[in-house]
């Protein structure tokens, strides 16, 4: 008996320890991977399930970044929009690292195609 109660508490431990060290899930990006875009897109939004710190984004054209008014973030937030400039037609690739306040790093690389 001891030993299935042992064994119920180490499981309910474990458990509950991945439920907190959870990611910070990305919900929903603008612009979403391989979607094209009729409309000029003028920011970059970004949703997160749990809050996190934007540590660093790029965004490149033809293999050459385009510059952005984006500056690491100093507080954890779900939510973030950064300005674009007028993009011209073409295949883009935006790639970002945000830092939960589990302290993991979650990446991603989108491609999107402006029209």
């Amino acid at each position: 008996m001891k030993t299935l109660i042992s064994l119920m508490l180490g499981f309910s431990i474990i458990f509950a320890s991945s439920n907190l060290l959870a990611h910070a899930k990305m919900l929903t990006s603008i612009p979403a991977d391989n979607a094209s875009y009729d409309t000029p897109l003028t920011a970059i939004e970004l949703n997160f399930k749990k809050p996190s710190r934007l540590i660093k984004l790029s965004l490149k054209y033809q293999g050459q970044k385009i510059p952005l008014s984006f500056k690491p973030s100093a507080k954890a937030n779900t939510y973030f929009s950064i300005p674009l400039p007028k993009l011209e037609e073409g295949q883009y690739k935006l790639e970002w690292i945000s830092l939960g306040n589990d302290g993991h790093k979650m990446k991603s690389k989108i491609s999107f195609n402006q029209k």
